[in-house]
């Protein structure tokens, strides 16, 4: 009676359900652990299992057993191992359709497609005792060939983003419960998006502003170079500006420009206040540590576009010098950095030369008669006006220079030094440039 089909049959469904249940408890109780500078993450699995059933296992939560590229990521493994199980399953496995197999040490590969260039096998491994096709490695880091029926617990390896901070992988979690994901992107709905590419979700970046878009994202000024944007020094701490124009007061003496750092490609833009010609404004960048600004593609014009708007004179002779020119080749316009970045916005019928010698570029500020923000070439010094520097530097900017002020007798931009140079206990506004 105990042994009639329909018995079998069901105790072979109990089986199946328990086996289920045990990998889907085991699901819930996963304890992941990052290794050190990488976005790798790895767990031990509770339990043993077949090397088929953990590597279907390791498919669903959208990682895969794991992959030992160097002898690094072994010495991180003992430490994981270290009071634990003393074999695992990895996700090396012998290919008997591989053009290199042959027994006992060909045909191994990887199961996500790792490089098999590194092995550390222990002494007398692989020996293949009759099909034994699947590696395990011991808790002393070795790794032995063995029969993938028998049953191990297993190490298992993905690559995610921890965009909440909670300690699990992003791609277990979603993997495990599909209703965090539920626009299907491929991030966390709690995380928001990632505007900075930084694997942390938006909805846990600072926001000091509370205007829904981190800081990092702004392009916001951080003057005294805190790390901090300008605007959260002083929402914390209001007698940092006390001249209430959104700027800390202490920044008046530490540099020379509204340095903005651009999050297109992370490198610091200011604008020389004082109106010079071409090569007065390169050695200005120069010296400074940098060169007149490289305009690389579409996304960083728009963000001069966007972010130097209010430091662009206006009108027909308005505009900000950048690295183009052609002084060494006509027509063969290169930059003042040396990048060889090749996208142009030239203005209609430009570039011209109409008038020989021009071998400067800048850029139209807003208020000409024509397209603003196209670029133009133009003499060195052409008598209409003198263009002001649009500088790029790839490092922090030095300290110690002077801020752009306006004169409060003609409202006219210049490098201002504040000093009481009257001694009537007021800063006075002095310009050594």
């Amino acid at each position: 009676m105990l042994c009639s089909p329909s018995f079998l049959r069901l105790r072979s469904l109990f089986i199946a359900s328990l086996f289920l249940f045990l990998l889907c408890t085991t699901a819930n109780a996963q304890t992941w652990t990052q290794r050190p500078g990488t976005d790798h993450w790895y767990t031990v699995t509770f339990g043993s299992h077949t090397w088929p059933e953990l590597d279907a296992q390791a498919a669903a939560w959208g990682a895969h057993l794991v992959s030992i590229e160097d002898a690094d990521e072994t010495a991180f493994l003992v430490a994981l191992l270290s009071g634990g199980p003393a074999e695992c399953w990895t996700g090396l496995y012998q290919d008997h359709s591989s053009p290199s197999y042959h027994e006992p040490g060909g045909g191994w590969v990887w199961t996500d497609g790792t490089p098999t260039a590194y092995t550390n096998w222990n002494s007398g491994e692989p020996n293949n005792g009759g099909g034994e096709d699947h590696a395990t490695i011991y808790s002393t880091g070795f790794w032995a060939d063995t029969f993938g029926s028998t049953s191990h617990p297993a190490v298992i390896e993905v690559t995610s983003e921890d965009c909440d901070g909670n300690g699990l992988p992003d791609t277990y979690e979603m993997s495990t419960d599909p209703s965090l994901d539920s626009d299907g992107n491929g991030l966390l709905d709690a995380c928001g998006g990632d505007c900075d590419g930084d694997g942390l979700g938006d909805n846990f970046e600072a926001d000091c502003d509370a205007d829904g878009t981190p800081d990092d994202c702004q392009g916001l000024l951080d003057c005294n170079l805190n790390d901090v944007p300008d605007i959260c020094d002083i929402l914390a701490d209001s007698s940092l500006d006390l001249n209430g124009d959104g700027r800390l007061d202490d920044c008046h003496i530490h540099v020379q420009a509204d340095w903005i750092r651009s999050p297109v490609n992370g490198n610091w833009y200011g604008v020389g206040y004082k109106y010079r010609s071409w090569t007065e404004s390169e050695a200005l960048a120069q010296s400074l540590g940098g060169h007149l600004a490289t305009i690389r593609d579409a996304s960083e014009q728009a963000w001069v576009e966007n972010l130097m708007g209010p430091y662009v004179p206006s009108g027909n002779y308005g505009g900000l010098w950048i690295g183009l020119n052609d002084v060494l080749i006509e027509d063969m316009f290169t930059w003042s950095s040396g990048d060889n970045a090749s996208y142009r916005n030239w203005d209609t019928n430009e570039p011209s030369n109409s008038s020989g010698g021009q071998d400067y570029v800048f850029l139209w500020g807003e208020g000409r008669s024509g397209t603003p923000w196209k670029w133009n070439d133009i003499e060195n010094t052409d008598g209409q006006g003198e263009r002001r520097p649009l500088i790029e530097l790839s490092s922090n900017p030095q300290t110690g220079w002077s801020w752009p002020k306006i004169s409060p007798t003609d409202d006219s931009p210049y490098f201002g030094a504040l000093a009481d140079l009257d001694g009537d206990g007021d800063l006075d506004y002095a310009s050594p440039d």
